[in-house]
């Protein structure tokens, strides 16, 4: 059996190369010291087993989670603003009532008498026309000529 030791400098970070060669099989065994208390640690270790804090790949592992939810809170409020961009014009911006008293004001401005009137007359025309439409409909369901 032959032991091969070498050394490598990656991101800063002292890393030595354990490699065992045997007859029938090769390993490598990467290892790397602890940050915090400097002894030598596996280079794939969550956390330290001398000294239990997280190493770096711990971190990055919890970091992943971490990202998600911050890639779903800036993912979301997109979503949503690109949702009411696009079906936004679709939405009812005004009431009946509120395009009527519009109408009316742009008809007769200055003059609240008028308007009040012409407000009255267009509200009773709308519902004299949905009430018209509802009977029509009914007429017709029970297969009868209005």
């Amino acid at each position: 059996m032959e032991l091969a030791i070498g050394r490598s400098f990656a991101a800063g970070k002292s890393r030595s190369r354990l490699r065992l060669d045997n007859n029938s099989s090769s390993s490598t065994l990467t290892v790397m010291k602890c940050e915090f208390c400097r002894e030598e640690i596996a280079d794939d270790a969550l956390a330290c087993p001398h000294c239990q804090r997280d190493t770096l790949a711990g971190r990055s592992a919890k970091g992943t989670k971490l990202g998600k939810v911050i890639v779903v809170l800036i993912a979301a409020p997109i979503v949503i603003f690109l949702l009411l961009a696009a079906f936004g014009s679709q939405l009812p911006d005004k009431s009946p009532s509120d395009r009527i008293q519009e109408s009316c004001e742009r008809e007769y401005p200055g003059n609240s008498e008028a308007v009040t009137r012409c407000r009255l007359a267009l509200t009773a025309k709308a519902l004299n026309d949905t009430q018209t439409n509802r009977i029509n409909q009914a007429a017709k369901d029970a297969g009868v000529k209005p």
